[in-house]
């Protein structure tokens, strides 16, 4: 049971990790804000966290309910 828990959640983090590309922003994030001291970094840090795992968790949960109000099929993703 714990071993299904754990492979499903890699899974999930894999699929995660591929949609939302961290490894690609990054330099983004650098060059835009090179020009900004470290509690101003920080701060943005903190937004983009926030909004992007709200959104993660959003579309966990209501992803289906979403796609419905849109008519899109989870095949035609």
């Amino acid at each position: 049971m714990f071993v299904e828990i754990v492979m499903t959640f890699i899974m999930y983090f894999v699929q995660l990790l591929a949609i939302m590309n961290p490894f690609s922003v990054i330099p983004v994030f650098l060059t835009l804000t090179q020009d900004l001291c470290s509690s101003d970094v920080k701060s943005i840090l903190r937004k983009a966290t926030i909004a992007s795992l709200t959104i993660v968790i959003a579309f966990t949960l209501l992803g289906r309910y979403i796609l419905e109000v849109f008519n899109i099929s989870i095949a035609s993703l």
